[in-house]
């Protein structure tokens, strides 16, 4: 109690233009004062919340901060370049919608290192840049780059942690979740994702390659159904590859495509369900495959 009052005191004779700066504060006076920030969206906003954007959030959060989102479906384009925990009050309950055409959903801007967590919310496709054509090339410096509607897409260079858990990414243009990232060679990538659902984008649920030896992509308890692609297309060098609990239903090529070098993937209690095909596994001379308590209907397993 004493401690919060002496907090409280600093702070109102700082603004009273009084010198604290030579006052000490205890060890966890300093904790608290670095606590991480806890910022509200709503579709309302104020005085209900603080924003009723969730990049205005993104904005004026610090890294490390947490951003709660409430019920509501938000018609945004999204840029994160911090580290930062996105919570919303559930995936059947928070919508984000894509609102430029052709762009991401989210993209993550990888410099340095960035640590994400995105929990309980829907991510829903952005509408194409034409009928004819959802991606576009954009100016980029000298060059060019192909820019599509994807769900979440990972740009930049850098260690990445990302976590998305009781997340649905569906309805993309492009892909649900990509990262192609060559630049992330000699970086730490892990990709978690638990009791989440991708489903029905154009292209396929995940298209992963930024992975490079030591790195991780996790799977637990999700399900990835009805993709025009492929379910999970990854292309690893020396990653390992952990997928349980989960479910690919009814996509369009493969429920997992795998390139790797000395790669180690791992399926248990997993399901393979009317994809047009089940796994297909190209690995180098190193690569490891455990397969245990598996069920396919369809076309199954290929291993050339």
């Amino acid at each position: 109690m004493m401690r919060h009052l002496k907090l409280t005191l600093i702070l109102l004779m700082s603004f009273a233009g009084v010198n604290v700066s030579s006052w000490p504060l205890s060890q966890d006076d300093q904790q608290e004062a670095t606590l991480p920030a806890v910022w509200s969206v709503c579709p309302q906003g104020p005085p209900l919340c603080q924003f009723s954007k969730i990049q205005e959030a993104l904005t004026a959060a610090n890294p490390g901060d947490l951003i709660q989102i409430q019920m509501g479906t938000y018609t945004e384009t999204l840029v994160i370049s911090k580290s930062l925990r996105l919570v919303g009050a559930g995936r059947d309950l928070v919508r984000l919608q894509g609102a430029e055409a052709g762009k991401p959903v989210i993209t993550l801007q990888v410099e340095g290192e960035l640590k994400l967590l995105l929990d309980g919310l829907t991510i829903a496709g952005a509408p194409p840049a034409s009928a004819e054509q959802p991606c576009f090339y954009a100016p980029l410096g000298p060059s060019s780059e192909f820019i599509c509607p994807h769900g979440l897409e990972v740009r930049g260079q850098g260690a990445l942690a990302l976590t998305l858990v009781d997340l649905q990414i569906v309805d993309s243009y492009g892909a649900g979740l990509v990262c192609s990232g060559p630049e992330f060679k000699g970086a730490s990538v892990k990709l978690t994702i638990v009791r989440s659902r991708l489903a029905n984008n154009r292209g396929s649920a995940v298209v992963w390659g930024c992975d490079r030896e030591g790195d991780s992509i996790t799977l637990q308890d999700s399900t990835i159904s009805g993709n025009g692609g492929h379910g999970l297309l990854t292309a690893g060098f020396g990653s390992e590859i952990d997928i349980s609990d989960s479910t690919f239903s009814g996509n369009r090529l493969t429920g997992i495509s795998w390139v790797g070098h000395s790669v180690k993937l791992m399926v248990s209690r997993s399901s393979f369900i009317g994809n047009g095909r089940g796994m297909e596994i190209y690995t180098g001379m190193q690569g490891l495959v455990e397969l245990s308590q598996i069920t396919v209907v369809g076309k199954g397993y290929t291993r050339p």
